[in-house]
């Protein structure tokens, strides 16, 4: 196996595997460079997994958009709290920050430029975002936006187009740019997920893992 696709073998496993404890990997003859070095970190000392004789490669040039890091998502007196860390980026111009309440379809909730200069970094960077809410309000927030772009893509468009209006004018859960910055979640007993959306300078994006929003008195 080449390094490239090395590289890349060990970002999927990693993407389809977040959770996956004590991995052993047989990597004989395989070669890995920098980009896949913080993979390999990542996956020996916060998952424990073990790669046989797979070896570093200085001149293997195989580079990733951006390698996450720890990705975690707390609410906690009344703000939803999101922390992740990049391992390293290559041309990243923002994150989108992106909720759901089945982990499946995803709304925005805001967007965080790069840190890295000129949206490059071969070391760790620390992000966060928080969003103030209404702690008594429910759901309406994530679920109204999702009904109503599934309306509109499913050819109910009159449907789609005034549940979306409506849901912009009860406040702009999503599109505030108030000071207050205020969007309505879930209660304590309803799930929330989250994912961050990286976007590279020319357009393309990939997703990170889903994580579950813990809910901290």
């Amino acid at each position: 196996m080449s390094c490239e696709n090395y590289t890349y073998t060990l970002k999927g496993w990693l993407d389809k595997n977040p959770d996956k404890k004590d991995f052993i990997i047989d990597a004989y003859n395989c070669t890995y460079g920098a980009a896949a070095e913080g993979l390999c970190i990542q996956a020996s000392f916060e998952l424990g997994w073990i790669f046989n004789e797979d070896v570093f490669d200085g001149t293997c040039t195989v580079t990733l958009p951006v390698t996450f890091g720890a990705i975690t998502a707390l609410f906690k007196d009344d703000q939803l709290l999101i922390n992740w860390t990049t391992l390293s980026e290559v041309n990243n111009a923002y994150f989108e920050v992106e909720a759901s309440t089945d982990g499946k379809n995803f709304v925005s909730l805001g967007k965080v430029q790069s840190l890295a200069k000129d949206g490059s970094s071969d070391h760790s960077l620390q992000y966060n975002f928080s969003k103030t809410t209404s702690h008594t309000a429910l759901l309406a927030g994530v679920s109204a936006l999702l009904l109503a772009i599934d309306s509109m893509a499913t050819g109910r468009r009159k449907v789609g187009a005034l549940m979306l209006l409506t849901f912009m004018l009860l406040g702009g859960v999503f599109m505030s740019c108030s000071k207050q910055d205020k969007v309505v979640l879930p209660s304590e007993a309803q799930d929330l997920y989250i994912r961050i959306k990286q976007v590279d300078k020319d357009g393309r994006y990939q997703y990170s893992k889903v994580v579950k929003v813990v809910y901290e008195n």
